[in-house]
């Protein structure tokens, strides 16, 4: 998920006189120091002392009491107390406003804090008008250049996003992403944050060849402004193995969610929720290749983390629950698997909601449960209960409202109703087919090959119910045999096209290194079929070998479909 901006007080270095400390102010220390290590028990304990003395002291209306006030927040928003924190939040907008005034910049931040409380809950329509209050507020007082304005515009992108409106968030997205490059350059880490975040809005709509280059240009500025052991290099690792896992592209992902995990082990332990998310994230590309037994233990080792810091009302253990009961469910493990979803939808619908996408997510996961055990009368309303907050939140080009279209479209079809079937259908291949015109032009052959593979499930599920239907619906055959001939000559279609491009391009530089190319994929396959020994005799590393093949297909289809286009 994107950064959203907290600003809290307790983020910025705290100063104090060269007289002795009081009890409020080393309790208030106290509890910064327990927050850091996120031992919340404790810091709310010396927080609330804190605040007692500070009262006392100078009454509730004072910005020392909305200090600590704000970092009680944090400490109940990261154990998942969302009412409390925003409660506190209330609390400290109120005495900021009295305080300081409206235009005051600590009374944004904390307008962009109850925003940010809001959109973790799913309240889009609360957190809009305080994120636009503190965006105001911050151009007024730092102008539209300053890094903390951008950090609004991205907050702002953020919650757009979430909501489906893509073009609303890129405009913001940008907007922020050209301030960090001019105020801070090209090489900052929070640049690096930017890059990022857009590239999550073009992943999140299946534009994986847009999302890409972003990803890589923020992998290398923290590669080289943080280093390699930094999280922030681990969390760039991760974003890019998650665009290549969506798209089939498997062995290119496991090595990349490998590093992180291994980086977020160093620095932060075993028991840290981050290292939690690495060990969800390498399973789940595990439990796309079918090995169920690796996946199963990675997602038991992120749950007993989640467990242990976080406790059983958090979104993050819902999500743990629901983990590990799809890879039983695949499994045909029902009765391990129904409690587990069961909990995750109870959780989030107390944290978040019946509204929120994670909701829809974790009810559509337990339909497809009840579908497997051919329970259709518990399964149908959760399923267009699901299809409809997807479309709601996420709209209709989205993957996860394809997917949920398809699983409608499934039973209605076991239940022999295909006029009810049919239009889900539809809506589902030709969500995928606008992916493929978007995405197959710019993918190396390996790659489209891979990617096809990933979504070909939808495009058997159609042909199984065309064929099903077609007594009913004799055309439906028709449509069937040009969807074969499409998915058949796609791959064929655009590495021609691809070569045609080059070729007529008259870019020198481009066409030499095509040539190049298909010189270096005619020795590769040469060496692949002499003996062992002749190719270990050659000195040649083949791995890399056929890794430098693939990205330079890769960026010979990229520059000549930029050439097409202009």
């Amino acid at each position: 998920m994107q950064k959203i901006t907290f600003l809290f007080v307790f983020l910025f270095l705290i100063s104090f006189s060269a007289q002795a400390q009081s009890t409020w102010q080393e309790l208030d220390s106290i509890g910064i120091t327990f927050l850091e290590s996120q031992k919340f028990q404790e810091a709310d304990l010396a927080l609330n002392r804190a605040l007692v003395l500070v009262e006392q002291e100078v009454g509730n209306q004072d910005t020392l009491y909305a200090d600590i006030l704000e970092k009680l927040l944090v400490s109940a928003y990261y154990q998942g107390k969302y009412q409390q924190a925003t409660d506190y939040a209330k609390q400290v907008i109120q005495v900021k406003e009295k305080a300081l005034g409206k235009n005051h910049i600590k009374y944004a931040n904390s307008c962009n804090t109850l925003a940010a409380l809001y959109y973790s809950q799913g309240l889009y329509a609360e957190a809009e008008p305080l994120y636009i209050e503190a965006k105001k507020v911050r151009e007024k007082t730092l102008g539209k250049e300053h890094p903390v304005y951008a950090s609004s515009c991205n907050n702002l992108a953020v919650l757009y996003e979430s909501q489906g409106l893509y073009a609303k968030a890129e405009a913001l997205y940008l907007e922020s992403k050209e301030i960090k490059e001019k105020s801070l350059g090209k090489e900052h880490p929070d640049y690096a944050t930017a890059c990022d975040n857009l590239a999550i809005l073009y992943g999140n709509q299946g534009l994986y060849t847009k999302a890409e280059p972003f990803y890589l240009e923020a992998k290398a500025i923290r590669e080289k402004a943080l280093g390699k052991e930094h999280p922030h290099y681990a969390s760039s690792c991760n974003n890019l193995a998650d665009i290549y896992n969506k798209q089939g592209l498997y062995t290119k992902a496991e090595p990349l969610y490998l590093e992180a995990k291994a980086i977020r082990e160093k620095v932060f332990g075993k028991e840290h929720p981050n290292y939690a998310s690495s060990c969800n994230d390498l399973a789940s590309l595990y439990e796309s290749q079918g090995l169920y037994a690796q996946a199963e233990l990675l997602y038991i080792e992120a749950k007993k983390i989640l467990e242990k810091v976080f406790g059983k009302e958090h979104v993050s253990y819902a999500t743990a629950c629901s983990n590990l009961a799809v890879v039983y469910n695949r499994q045909g493990l029902y009765a391990k698997a129904e409690p587990l979803y069961i909990e995750a939808v109870r959780v989030t619908e107390n944290i978040l909601g019946k509204q929120h996408p994670n909701y829809a997510g974790f009810i559509s996961n337990l339909a497809i449960l009840y579908m497997n055990q051919n329970l259709y009368a518990k399964a149908e309303p959760l399923y267009i209960e699901a299809k409809d907050i997807f479309n709601k939140y996420l709209g209709k080009a989205h993957p996860d409202y394809a997917s949920a279209c398809g699983n409608l479209a499934m039973l209605y079809e076991r239940k022999g109703l295909y006029t009810k079937a049919e239009p889900l259908y539809r809506e589902v291949i030709g969500n995928k087919k606008e992916q493929i015109n978007n995405l197959l032009p710019t993918f190396s052959e390996k790659e489209r090959i891979a990617y096809l593979k990933s979504i070909e499930h939808f495009f058997s599920n159609f042909q199984d119910f065309a064929i099903a239907y077609h007594k009913e619906n004799p055309k439906i055959t028709d449509e069937l045999y040009n969807q074969n001939l499409f998915t058949k000559s796609l791959i064929f279609a655009s590495t021609q096209k691809m070569r045609q491009q080059i070729l007529s391009s008259g870019d020198s530089s481009l066409i030499q290194d095509f040539e190049s190319w298909k010189k270096q994929k005619e020795t590769y396959n040469k060496l692949i079929q002499q003996p062992k020994e002749e190719q270990e005799k050659s000195g040649v590393n083949l791995t890399q070998m056929a890794s430098d093949i693939n990205e330079l297909e890769k960026s010979l289809s990229k520059r000549s479909t930029l050439f097409a286009e202009n």
